[in-house]
């Protein structure tokens, strides 16, 4: 059996970090002829999030994390590029939104695919709301030798539902009861 890690980035996330695993959990148990390890990576935040994660390693098997006293993310992928670890795929959700302002008034990483490839990365860019476009980005990841692959998606945030999409606010945002039924009935 092949094993998947599921590389979880974390920065206060402390309200969603148990709803991630649990719903998550659910659909890659459907997988066959696969198990998953997460493996959170808790970037210095400043929440009970890695309370959290010392909570779920302690309770489940498959549960990893690291936890970094700053941002330290970009020295790892450069590591993993220059090691030409061709057994990893990161798949990044680039919804040009992140919890506290838009990403490039935040901090100016953009175009992705170019700052990837400068570690040593390939890279392949997909809309990340085509599932057809993602079935077929796997298979090419896996046939890439002597170098790790990002797969970029190119997202909305909350596509497909009026109260969060494309809106800065919806990062972590409650939902009352009725707006779970409203974005239930719109996800249909």
């Amino acid at each position: 059996m092949k094993t998947i890690d599921i590389v979880v980035p974390c920065y206060n996330e402390q309200e969603v970090i148990a709803a991630y695993y649990e719903e998550t959990s659910k659909h890659v148990a459907a997988i066959n002829n696969y198990s998953f390890r997460y493996i959170f990576v808790n970037d210095g935040s400043r929440d009970n999030t890695l309370l959290l994660l010392k909570g779920l390693a302690a309770d489940h098997d498959d549960v990893r994390y690291v936890s970094f006293s700053r941002n330290f993310g970009k020295e790892a992928a450069m590591f993993a590029g220059s090691q030409e670890l061709d057994n990893l795929v990161v798949i990044l959700d680039d919804n040009g939104m992140q919890i506290d302002g838009y990403t490039d008034a935040v901090n100016a990483v953009r175009p992705l695919d170019r700052r990837w490839a400068s570690f040593g990365w390939e890279t392949i860019c997909v809309n990340g709301h085509d599932f057809n476009e993602l079935e077929h980005a796997f298979p090419r990841a896996r046939s890439i030798k002597k170098r790790p692959v990002a797969i970029i998606m190119s997202t909305v945030k909350g596509k497909g539902v009026s109260i969060a999409e494309g809106k800065l606010g919806s990062h972590n945002m409650p939902l009352s009861p009725q707006d779970v039924e409203t974005a239930l009935a719109e996800l249909q």
